[in-house]
């Protein structure tokens, strides 16, 4: 149990790839009622605030399988209190106590930890809302240039050419008619 212990505080997971602790605070980032962090994902695009978000409750359950499995070792400790006491093993029943007492501790702190979790979904939550309301900007060039063609017509290059060198000839016959040729 002690090597789950060390692993409580773990936030990456495998199978969404995604970091809590790399996520940038960006802005203000507020600080929850349980002391932890809460960043400001607002300047994130959707799929990267849904991955936070996707990454974060599966910390939730994580932290809630860990507590439940503490809250069982602790159910067997306190048995394992009453056998020693029952057999009269004081020195048994003084070590089985000190288990009970760290796995405890160990409970109450993934309680905190969970409910400082939960409170960060909330404004994750919230945040993933104000995301999703927002335009999506885009600076691709050749996007825009494709959509603006789209809007205004495109220019068509060949035609424009044609029509000038047809302006031109227009032009030398009516100067010749006229008497003014480039030739004189």
């Amino acid at each position: 149990m002690e090597e789950e212990k060390g692993k409580s505080g773990e936030t990456e997971h495998s199978r969404t790839g995604f970091n809590l602790g790399d996520i940038p605070l960006e802005g203000e980032s507020s600080t929850s009622q349980f002391g932890r962090k809460v960043p400001d994902i607002t300047g994130m695009d959707e799929k990267s605030a849904r991955e936070y978000l996707l990454a974060l409750l599966t910390t939730i359950k994580e932290t809630k399988v860990k507590r439940r499995q503490l809250e069982k070792d602790e159910e067997t400790w306190n048995r394992r209190v009453k056998l020693a006491e029952e057999k009269g093993e004081v020195g048994l029943k003084a070590q089985a106590e000190l288990k009970v007492d760290q796995i405890h501790a160990d409970i109450e702190q993934l309680v905190a930890e969970e409910e400082a979790l939960l409170s960060e979904l909330e404004t994750v939550k919230r945040q993933l809302r104000i995301i999703k309301a927002q335009p999506e900007y885009t600076e691709d060039a050749d996007l825009l240039l494709a959509q603006l063609e789209m809007a205004a017509g495109k220019v068509d290059e060949t035609e424009e050419k044609f029509k000038q060198e047809e302006a031109e000839i227009a032009l030398e016959r009516l100067k010749k008619e006229m008497g003014l040729s480039d030739s004189e």
